[in-house]
């Protein structure tokens, strides 16, 4: 049940709310998803500590979740808002990756956070109604790598032979919270692939980040603290460079602005 929770959460289609909602003034902040409720068929469950946290920016969305069985789903588009009405356009998921596809919310603004209410979702044939209610994540402040990233390029040094990873990655910095996400290949015929996401805090001043992974499917990531080297080439793209201080290898990933 907690897997097809997760599913449902990945997959959303058009919805419009039994209620009249209070409009929310702005969808943009972190939210930690607090409770998730199915209901359809035989079915009437609520998971109450899924694990789920998702950003809104002024434009954009970035989520990430995973399931006890540590099964990975993420998504990432823009978004407009017309009082309580979204229309998240996707640009990456990792169900559908890169296809186009609009999906229109009604949230309801709580005290803690907001509301998503879904009366249906069709997975595998089958009808759902869900619900799914989030709190805040207090924000820290803004700085210069605000915003919704695409990597580029990106290669590791280790003495004198260097490498580079092919696949997809995608990060956000908002209000003092980040999220990364990738899907890369593990094979030689690129057929078999990798997905994963961290998610954290992050500091940044004078050409220097710090963040903290709170929440990944690495599990030697969580609670470690990585310096990163930020170099800007202009407002929308960046370099940063994380050194093991132990080895002297060291990973340069450079990103542009979506």
């Amino acid at each position: 049940m907690k897997k097809l929770l997760l599913s449902l959460s990945a997959v959303v289609v058009l919805a419009t709310a039994c209620q009249q909602p209070k409009a929310p003034e702005s969808q943009a902040g972190v939210y930690k998803m607090e409770s998730s409720n199915v209901k359809g068929g035989n079915t009437d469950s609520t998971y109450a500590n899924p694990h789920q946290l998702k950003i809104y920016n002024a434009s954009h969305y970035f989520y990430v979740a995973m399931s006890d069985d540590s099964t990975v789903s993420f998504g990432l588009g823009s978004y407009k808002q017309e009082g309580a009405n979204i229309t998240e356009t996707n640009i990456y998921n990792t169900g559908s990756l890169d296809t186009a596809a609009d999906f229109k919310l009604t949230v309801v603004k709580t005290d803690k956070g907001y509301t998503q209410n879904i009366p249906e979702i069709v997975v595998n044939g089958s009808k759902y109604a869900l619900t799914e209610t989030y709190a805040a994540v207090a924000a820290t402040g803004t700085s210069d790598l605000d915003g919704v990233w695409k990597q580029t390029a990106n290669y590791t040094m280790k003495g004198k032979d260097s490498s580079s990873t092919p696949g997809v990655q995608f990060k956000i910095y908002h209000a003092g919270h980040f999220i990364f996400a990738h899907r890369y290949p593990t094979d030689a015929t690129n057929t078999v692939f990798k997905k994963g996401f961290g998610s954290g805090t992050f500091t940044y001043a004078n050409g220097v980040a710090e963040e903290t992974n709170d929440f990944s499917n690495y599990p030697s990531v969580i609670g470690v603290k990585y310096t990163l080297k930020i170099v800007f080439n202009g407002k929308d793209e960046f370099t940063q460079t994380i050194t093991d201080e132990k080895t002297g290898n060291y990973t340069v990933e450079t990103y542009k602005r979506l």
